[in-house]
């Protein structure tokens, strides 16, 4: 901002909607810092009485995506995160992710990662169509897929072990919006990337 306006100040200074602009940068980071005191102090006097839940709770989000669109498509959406520029996932192949990609990723990332065992989650609008672990990425995806195959149209598949080739090619027979793994195999990447609409 230094750099933008001393060139203002070189010419005419700043305009009014420049320092509007700068203002509310100002005022949001003041905010963000009277936050994080706020919270600091609110935690020494709180934790006095562990049965009191804090009587305020303040948020700093930071937009880090706008997304495709929001719920619906005639809405705007938009990925914040709290203290970070950095995305939650990669996304290797596909179109932008949109409110309800995100919520179904979520969802179906969150579940798949609760167990030990290789599993695949199935969701799609919010709803598990299909759960399951298994000695293989491929079993748990066939088992998952059985559990309701009609629903696992246009859905949000998670692994919780890297794709393999044998597992991508059982899933790239069915329609989905996004396959999502912590790692994929390149052969798995190969067979994946030729769905052009897919969001790996």
């Amino acid at each position: 901002d230094y750099d933008a306006v001393a060139a203002a100040f070189a010419e005419q200074g700043t305009s009014a909607a420049q320092r509007k602009q700068l203002a509310l940068k100002a005022y949001r980071h003041t905010a963000e810092y009277d936050t994080a005191i706020s919270d600091y102090l609110a935690g020494q006097v709180e934790a006095e009485d562990e049965d009191v839940l804090p009587a305020t709770m303040q948020l700093s989000l930071k937009l880090v995506q706008r997304n495709r669109y929001g719920e619906n498509p005639h809405q705007q959406g938009g990925l914040y995160s709290y203290g970070g520029d950095e995305m939650p996932f990669e996304v290797l192949h596909g179109k932008e992710m949109s409110y309800n990609n995100w919520l179904d990723l979520d969802g179906s990332w969150s579940s798949a990662q609760d167990f030990p065992q290789p599993t695949v989650s199935i969701i799609k609008h919010g709803n598990p169509c299909g759960l399951a672990s298994a000695n293989t990425l491929e079993a748990a995806y066939e088992k998952a897929l059985a559990s309701d195959p009609v629903s696992a149209f246009g859905s949000v598949i998670s692994v919780n072990r890297p794709l393999d080739a044998a597992t991508a090619k059982s899933m790239s027979g069915l329609f989905v919006e996004i396959i999502a793994a912590p790692a994929y195999d390149e052969e798995a990447l190969v067979i994946l990337r030729k769905k052009k609409n897919l969001r790996i």
